[in-house]
């Protein structure tokens, strides 16, 4: 990270000497190939043979190599270090060390992988009884509606190599209600699932994984169990491979197979990805469950995303569309493409509500927008969170990794966050008289914690209910509650407000099966000021 810019750095190239021996054997390799390809075509011609004998097997070899299982070195490197002890991932590549190697503050956790393994052949027989006799008749059952029969695992094995935790670290510096631990996790399975239906075979197998999970406990309680709840969510979207089998192969053909892994992340990051999490409770009080599940912002990141510079050629014209994806866990934000140039002017604006800052990174990844094909990559930058907390204010040149060359030019503010009403008009002016006048920024963070509705009415079977929240442009949607009168949501959720003397937050119930609003509430946000939360540069309050 650098606060200043700089030129962006030259890769080393390594060099290997090569003997007399070996390089003649290239050079007599080399012409033997190219002279055999040149009597091929010859012969052709002169025999007059069609091309489509010499194009055939090329189409049939390309089809084979999507459809094939493919020799994929990731999952067999993840395989290996799952199996390998300390000693031997030391001795690997430095690159793939455990965290615990590199960080002294994350410990090693070899007692607890030495329970998971010894667990491991039972809580495969657990997962296979339960997909079998529960799962499976529920899903033959529901899947009947659709016309689609015969359904039934065939393959239903979680493999002999359990998951692997490579690091543990608690935070020693955090509140005194709360204790916030990572796990590093890697699972370099050899599981398979298949399951058959409607006379065909599908699934996958040698599903791997990489991740950090983070658990938080809290409040602590005087009382057992000590802690009121946990909240558990993985601080980035995990890194994933795996293969399919049976006509699933299909899926994995260039195009469909990059459209299929962006809808798994999707899933996995609306579910389990920061600022979305699980939540467990221990305790029955019901104000330890809205703390649990309301949002509770550390901060706002605002990030004005001003030029890239020297960014590499991708199109066969010598130029590339830039543009930018911005990354803080689950939210993302896209710059606008600037079409034909490789030092751009972005001049985009983007705003983040920080649930926990520690841990996390800001990551900006700068593509080549294509049509009809897959974009290019042309880089990426990560910078800490805890980091532009602790400077507040970072104007900076970042170099692009995983690029030959390219730098990007942003501008990073850190806004604590504040109760006192007082400050309201501050921010508001700074907002004025600092940024553009076009540009939607925000200057308070207002939480909503959606409970529970009663009485709902709807023509003919029970509502399937849902609650739509909307804030100016953004709109959030709780779960849907399935088949009843008297929805339970519970599901807390987190806006930024521009102007709170005239936003208003609109709640909508929706029957998520006949698109019918079943009610809707309207809120002036000025009314709830006394309680509101605005941006300000002082430091946050208890």
């Amino acid at each position: 990270m650098m606060n200043s810019r700089s030129a962006p750095s030259s890769r080393p190239k390594r060099s290997k000497r090569k003997s007399t021996l070996n390089v003649a054997v290239e050079i007599i390799w080399t012409f033997i190939r190219k002279s055999a390809f040149a009597i091929t075509l010859y012969s052709m011609g002169y025999y007059q043979v069609s091309v489509y004998w010499l194009a055939a097997p090329i189409l049939f070899s390309v089809i084979v190599s999507f459809l094939m299982e493919p020799d994929d070195e990731r999952i067999k490197s993840r395989k290996a270090m799952a199996l390998a002890g300390d000693q031997e991932l030391i001795l690997s590549q430095y690159n793939k060390l455990p965290p615990w190697v590199s960080f002294p503050d994350i410990e090693r956790a070899e007692w607890i992988n030495t329970i998971i393994q010894q667990l491991w052949p039972t809580v495969n027989n657990y997962i296979r009884i339960y997909l079998l006799e529960t799962l499976q008749p529920e899903l033959e059952q529901q899947l009947r509606q659709y016309m689609l029969n015969g359904f039934q695992f065939e393959t239903v094995k979680l493999g002999s190599i359990p998951p692997k935790i490579t690091g543990i670290k608690v935070y020693q510096k955090t509140s005194e209600d709360e204790i916030i631990m990572d796990v590093h996790l890697l699972y370099g399975g050899n599981c398979e699932l298949s399951f058959y239906l409607s006379g065909t075979t599908a699934g996958i197998r040698d599903f791997q994984m990489e991740s950090e999970l983070r658990f938080i406990m809290k409040p602590l309680i005087p009382t057992a169990p000590l802690i009121g709840g946990m909240q558990i969510f993985f601080i980035e979207t995990p890194v994933f491979d795996f293969q399919m089998i049976g006509i699933t192969k299909i899926l994995q053909m260039p195009g469909i197979n990059s459209y299929l892994r962006e809808t798994i992340e999707s899933v996995i990051e609306s579910m389990a990805v920061i600022p979305n999490m699980f939540t467990m409770e221990f305790s029955d009080d019901n104000e330890i469950s809205t703390y649990l599940r309301v949002p509770d912002p550390s901060g706002v990141l605002r990030i004005h995303l001003i030029e890239a510079e020297n960014l590499e050629a991708k199109d066969y014209i010598g130029t590339s569309d830039p543009y930018v994806i911005v990354e803080v866990g689950a939210q993302r934000f896209r710059s606008k493409t600037i079409s034909r140039s490789l030092n751009p002017t972005f001049d985009s604006w983007c705003e983040f509500a920080i649930i926990e800052p520690y841990g996390q990174k800001l990551r900006f990844r700068v593509w080549d927008e294509d049509y009809g094909r897959p974009d290019d990559f042309l880089g990426n930058a990560l910078v800490d969170l805890s980091f532009i907390m602790e400077k507040q204010y970072l104007d900076m040149w970042l170099t692009l990794e995983d690029a030959e060359h390219g730098s990007l030019h942003v501008e990073l503010f850190w806004y604590h966050l504040s109760n006192r009403i007082q400050d309201l008009p501050a921010i508001v002016k700074e907002n004025g008289n600092k940024f553009p006048s076009d540009v939607r920024l925000s200057t308070a963070v207002l939480t909503v914690f959606v409970h529970s509705a009663s009485n709902l009415t709807s023509p003919g079977e029970q509502p399937d209910a849902c609650v739509k929240l909307q804030m100016g442009p953004t709109t959030k949607t709780t779960h849907v509650c399935k088949l009843s009168t008297d929805p339970v949501w519970r599901e807390g959720f987190c806006f930024l407000v521009s102007n709170p003397n005239e936003e208003t937050l609109k709640l909508t119930i929706i029957d998520s099966k006949s698109k019918q609003e079943l009610g809707e509430l309207n809120f002036q946000v000025k009314k709830f000021q006394d309680k509101k939360i605005s941006n300000s540069k002082s430091s946050r309050s208890n």
